[in-house]
């Protein structure tokens, strides 16, 4: 029986370059599909938001603090 519920992950990160993509993949590779992911990077130094921005899933909606 498929479910039509949708299902929101949301990942909040500051600086997590090394453990953001595994993350994503994580909750992407998932077997039930309607999901929607909401990113929030709370100002990055590192190169995390430009990981994040690799990923083309329509499912993904990424937002950005510029400043802490």
């Amino acid at each position: 029986m498929e479910s039509n519920i949708l299902v929101t992950v949301l990942i909040n990160c500051r600086n997590e370059e090394k453990l953001i993509s595994r993350a994503i993949k994580s909750v992407l590779f998932q077997n039930y599909k309607n999901i929607e992911v909401i990113i929030w990077d709370d100002a990055s130094s590192d190169s995390t938001s430009e990981i994040i921005q690799t990923f083309k899933d329509k499912r993904i909606n990424f937002l950005r603090t510029q400043t802490i």
